[in-house]
């Protein structure tokens, strides 16, 4: 029997199997049985945590996979936060039947189900999903934040914690030489589709729909500490969580708590980012527009002492000019920097207030390439495909499509165990 606490059999009744199950600190509770030997069993200890795995046979290749993520989300978690402070943890791989309790959260007990075919090893599945249910010790254990009106305290920051700690330990979901899937893909694009339909504080159960309920709980606040992050420096960031969880253990924090806390810590009015990121809808959406190159041209009729004459157009230096046209679509202003290279090899870097709706800069020589936010001050920026430009689209050979393929059908015959 899989179970939330520390368990032990009756001794007065040994021919029975009766259970006494005990947890301290927690406000819920949860158990699983199945049939004798039915699924895996394995225990382990690390950081003096006794780590129960119950794993289902078809998956149980997966089980040191699943433990190396425990391990590095028990590690990230004390650093960032605090110790797990629980004598044990449970992992539970649900069986295909029953699926719908894949993925949830309890004190001490967790369901992170697993693939018995995984030849490209993403790391959804044991990792992602480890990771994201461990972090919900905190947020949804500790804490205890209320999910049904302010949802986005567990699940964004449990989303939060598992897009950071996986970043650590693996960089990506997926990477190849030519291709990576980051950790926070999923959130990013989740953002993307439809930004402005409901604020953080919506509360749960009145958002629009379940896609918004998705976006807003988990994919916009994943962005919005991240930009949090990114406006106050990590080491700053790190101290903001770390007071945060220890000061608000047990004691069900809200959104002002966490808003006391940061600005307690940091020195800084967050009034600004709050209204903008957390109580609003409006987006901060810059886009490079367009880019031109014109002809330096001298001719045409012209005075002379003898009156109008017809010159033939020609060239004239620098030759060629180039312009670029900055677009703000969204509803938040706020100073970006473009940089540019010119044909001449020559950079700039600009910096635009955002105040205008648009904005064109010219040049001397064309414009090779050119990126917004170069420095990655906005996590949060809505728009990162239209944020970039090359003159020299990339051209993938016959040996890139040819790798490609061929690493794709030796993944598959590895996973069937056919190579």
């Amino acid at each position: 029997m899989a179970r939330s606490g520390m368990a032990s059999l009756d001794p007065a009744r040994p021919l029975n199997a009766i259970w006494k199950l005990h947890a301290e600190d927690v406000h819920d509770f949860a158990w699983a049985v199945m049939p004798s030997r039915s699924w895996g069993y394995t225990h382990f200890e690390y950081r003096k945590t006794q780590i129960f795995y119950y794993s289902q046979g078809a998956n149980s290749e997966n089980l040191p996979r699943q433990h190396e993520a425990i391990k590095a989300a028990l590690r990230t978690s004390a650093e960032w936060f605090f110790p797990y402070p629980y004598p044990v943890l449970t992992v539970v791989d649900v069986p295909e039947e029953a699926r719908a309790a894949d993925g949830m959260e309890y004190p001490t007990l967790i369901t992170a189900g697993s693939v018995p075919f995984d030849p490209f090893h993403l790391r959804m599945e044991p990792e992602g999903v480890s990771v994201h249910e461990f972090g919900h010790q905190y947020f949804y254990g500790m804490l205890a934040s209320n999910e049904f009106e302010e949802p986005w305290l567990d699940e964004g920051f449990t989303s939060w914690f598992t897009h950071k700690a996986m970043q650590r330990t693996y960089q990506s979901y997926f990477s190849s030489r030519r291709f990576q899937v980051g950790t926070d893909f999923g959130e990013w694009i989740a953002y993307w589709m439809a930004p402005s339909v409901d604020p953080l504080t919506q509360w749960g159960f009145r958002m629009r729909d379940r896609a918004s309920y998705f976006r807003t709980a988990y994919a916009k606040p994943t962005l919005v500490l991240n930009q949090l992050e990114a406006m106050l420096g990590r080491p700053v960031m790190e101290e903001i969580l770390r007071a945060y969880t220890t000061e608000m253990a047990f004691k069900h924090p809200t959104r002002s708590d966490f808003k006391r806390i940061a600005e307690r810590v940091s020195g800084r009015n967050l009034g600004a980012f709050w209204q903008d990121f957390v109580e609003g809808t409006d987006t901060l959406d810059y886009v490079i527009r367009n880019v031109k190159t014109a002809e330096v041209m001298q001719g045409g009729w012209m005075e002379s002492p003898k009156g109008p004459v017809f010159g033939a157009p020609q060239s004239v230096a620098p030759g060629r000019r180039g312009s670029i046209t900055l677009e703000r679509r969204g509803g938040l202003r706020a100073p970006i920097t473009l940089w540019v290279r010119l044909e001449d090899k020559s950079e700039q870097r600009l910096l635009w207030d955002g105040q205008a709706r648009w904005i064109t800069y010219e040049f001397d020589h064309p414009v090779v390439s050119a990126i917004l936010d170069p420095d990655g001050n906005y996590p949060i920026l809505k728009d990162r495909l239209h944020a970039g430009y090359s003159a020299k689209p990339v051209r993938r050979g016959f040996h890139y499509w040819s790798q490609l393929v061929w690493g794709g059908l030796t993944g598959l015959l590895q996973g069937v165990g056919l190579a």
